[in-house]
C-alpha cells in the first residue's frame, strides 16, 4: 500500500512483512507473543478486559482489521526495540574499542 503525503512523498507500508498470516492466528496467540498480560494488552489497546476474554475464548468475533492491526502495531513495536538494541550494542562496543585506544 502506498500512501502520498502532502508534499507528494510517499510512505509505503506492507503490513503483511510485518505481521504474516494473522488471519490464522488467534488474538490471544498474538497477546502472549508480545509478551503481554491481558490486563497490559487491553490497557496498551483501550479495549475492555471482557471483550479480549470473549476474543480469546472465541465466543465473541474480533474483525480480521482490528487483528491485523493489532499484530501490526505489536510487530512495529518489536521492531523498534530490536533496532534500539541494536544501535546499544554498537554503541558500547564503539566504546570498548576507544578505551583501548
Amino acid at each position: 500500500m502506498v500512501i502520498r503525503m502532502e508534499d507528494n512523498k510517499k510512505i509505503i507500508i506492507d503490513i503483511d512483512s510485518v505481521v504474516g498470516e494473522v488471519e490464522k492466528t488467534n488474538i490471544k496467540d498474538i497477546r502472549e507473543e508480545a509478551g503481554l498480560s491481558r490486563q497490559e494488552f487491553c490497557d496498551a489497546f483501550k479495549v475492555p478486559y471482557r471483550t479480549l476474554q470473549s476474543w480469546e475464548h472465541e465466543t465473541r468475533e474480533i474483525s480480521p482489521l482490528v487483528k491485523r492491526l493489532m499484530a501490526y502495531v505489536i510487530g512495529m513495536e518489536k521492531m523498534k526495540q530490536e533496532s534500539a538494541n541494536k544501535a546499544e550494542q554498537r554503541g558500547e562496543e564503539d566504546g570498548e574499542e576507544n578505551d583501548k585506544c
